[in-house]
């Protein structure tokens, strides 16, 4: 009788409480990872109304009722950005500092659809801003717009409103997204980024590593890090987040090359997955891969990129390897207020340099060369005499090619598809001087005239600051 009553004791326990009695620290994520996935499926299967359909997702039907096999990404392979541009336009709005900012795309062939797209883009900020400010009704804002994705015949936007921090106290945080394909102008569903059997697992297992690192605080006399007392929220704020997508509702996700990103609702920001993590199911790559010309020419494709990297403002791309040599440059400019000859003028630079360090290298058979180098015109903007400064940076190693594409490529392209996310301006950086002590750096500033001519470059101080 006592045993029965201890059984019957046993069962009564909530999976929660079981999920909360083994949470350890947070370092060992593997551990508790197992233990919210085996709560949250347990929840799954106990509600009907966000049960997981467990169908096989390899064949979906199009709206023409073709069937297509979608195929994973590539590893090996390369991609190119979409050949359209970006425009930032802004709407003003007395409650919102330098006005509501948002993106205009060009260069559709069926420019009805491009009109279709711009109209559901903007209407849709000018909509979430008009809610958000009248649940904040003695708040200012500011508005930021950002390119996520524009690869694969799809488009990834995320816009930000955010409190006025020299007007307000309180911080809060709103993120949206617009993602669309550019075959028809439908939005996208997480469906079309991963194997749909597979979403809900890599949901929970994605999310909570990168919620439990919110829950983590720091002794000021140790160093160390502990989980802190409200820890025990992370499976809460999961179990949230994959019920909004299981139910559709408020389920807010972009996508760019290498991450996943889906918005937290209890803090507006967002929470990062990265793909290479989850390469076997991804097949955004694959989705909407079709033989219509979609694009009017105006513009360039820029590439290649390896698949699963990230360099959404890439105006110019070198990728190169040769018997002796390995080559990765990159000129991305965001913000920048400079001219169409400035752009050229940077791109035949680009080619340069990838030339030149050709030229020399060749003449050495003994040794494998790397070149890596990013330029930015970040907010580049002329001065008062009309000049523009590009930024710079080179990294460049002697080594072995056995070495090299074993050993050392390797690491860097795992760093390029972690995408660490330390600023635009080095959105190319491979990560060299972390794995190799020997490489060298040296930076190689550009400056243009107000004729968009190139009149100094190098180790340069381009501002003439030294005494």
């Amino acid at each position: 009788m006592k045993e029965e009553n201890e059984k019957k004791v046993k069962k009564e326990k909530t999976i929660k409480q079981i999920i909360f009695s083994r949470i350890i620290f947070v370092l060992i994520l593997t551990a508790i990872v197992v233990g919210v996935l085996y709560y949250l499926i347990m929840q799954n299967k106990a509600d009907e109304q966000i049960a997981v359909n467990n169908e096989v997702y390899e064949n979906t039907t199009l709206e023409n009722n073709e069937v297509e096999d979608y195929k994973k990404v590539n590893l090996d392979g390369m991609y190119y950005s979409n050949p359209i541009k970006f425009t930032k336009k802004e709407v003003e709005n007395t409650r919102i500092r330098d006005g509501i900012k948002y993106f205009e795309i060009d260069g559709l062939k069926n420019e009805t659809l491009e009109n279709k797209i711009n109209e559901d883009i903007q209407n849709g900020i000018l909509g979430f801003v008009d809610e958000k400010l009248s649940e904040k009704e003695n708040t200012r804002f500011l508005t930021a717009i950002n390119l996520r994705g524009n690869f694969a015949n799809i488009i990834s936007i995320e816009f930000t409103l955010y409190t006025d921090y020299e007007t307000s106290d309180e911080y809060v945080c709103y993120n949206k997204y617009f993602n669309y394909n550019l075959i028809d102008g439908s939005k996208l569903k997480l469906e079309d980024v991963l194997y749909k059997s597979s979403i809900t697992n890599i949901l929970l297992e994605g999310l909570y590593n990168k919620v439990a690192q919110d829950y983590v605080d720091m002794d000021e006399d140790t160093g160390y890090l502990y989980q802190s007392e409200d820890s025990k929220y992370i499976e809460e704020v999961v179990y949230e987040i994959v019920s909004n997508y299981q139910r559709g509702k408020n389920f807010e996700f972009g996508i760019s090359p290498s991450k996943l990103y889906v918005v937290n609702p209890n803090t507006g920001y967002d929470l990062n997955i990265v793909l290479q993590d989850y390469a076997d199911y991804i097949i955004i790559y694959d989705r909407f891969q079709t033989d219509k010309e979609l694009y009017d020419g105006k513009y360039e494709v820029v590439g290649p990129f390896y698949t699963l990297t990230t360099e959404n403002y890439c105006a110019h791309k070198v990728l190169e390897q040769g018997e002796n040599y390995f080559i990765n440059l990159s000129f991305s400019c965001y913000d920048s207020n400079f001219t169409d000859e400035v752009r050229k003028n940077m791109s035949n630079y680009i080619d340069g340099v990838a030339e030149d360090f050709k030229n020399e290298v060749v003449k050495d058979e003994n040794y494998f060369y790397v070149l890596n180098a990013y330029y930015s015109g970040y907010n580049a903007t002329p001065d008062e005499n009309g000049k523009i400064v590009i930024l710079g940076y080179k990294d460049s190693l002697e080594t072995t090619k056995i070495k090299f594409e074993n050993s050392i490529f390797p690491k860097c392209l795992d760093f390029l598809r972690q995408e660490i996310e330390t600023g635009e301006a080095i959105e190319n950086y491979m990560g060299l001087t972390m794995f190799e002590s020997d490489t060298k750096s040296e930076e190689d500033y550009v400056v243009f005239d107000n004729l968009g001519n190139i009149i100094q470059s190098g180790a340069i101080d381009p501002w003439n600051t030294e005494d």
